[in-house]
């Protein structure tokens, strides 16, 4: 059924998520590149992972304005004070 899909996905949750968004954090100032809210920008708050493993964030925009959308669906532009490169 969904076994391509499936195949790292463990009962605890061990092996679940997304690769490559482990460098946006909260504080983080990015822009949107994909998906409904493409080209708002703003400063990332509220990270969180779902149980399927997705990490979803919301997105602050300079006019106060809040969006929620996926973490692979947005770039940094510049990295939170305190975070390390990825």
């Amino acid at each position: 059924m969904c076994a391509a899909s499936c195949a790292n996905s463990r009962a605890d949750g061990a092996g679940v998520g997304e690769a490559g968004v482990e460098h946006i954090v909260d504080g983080l100032a990015c822009r949107v590149v994909k998906g409904t809210h493409a080209g708002k920008s703003g400063t990332v708050e509220d990270r969180k992972v779902s149980k399927t493993g997705q990490v979803t964030i919301t997105v602050r925009q300079p006019d106060g304005e809040r969006i929620k959308t996926l973490a692979r669906n947005v770039v940094a532009d510049q990295l939170a004070e305190g975070h390390a490169p990825p």
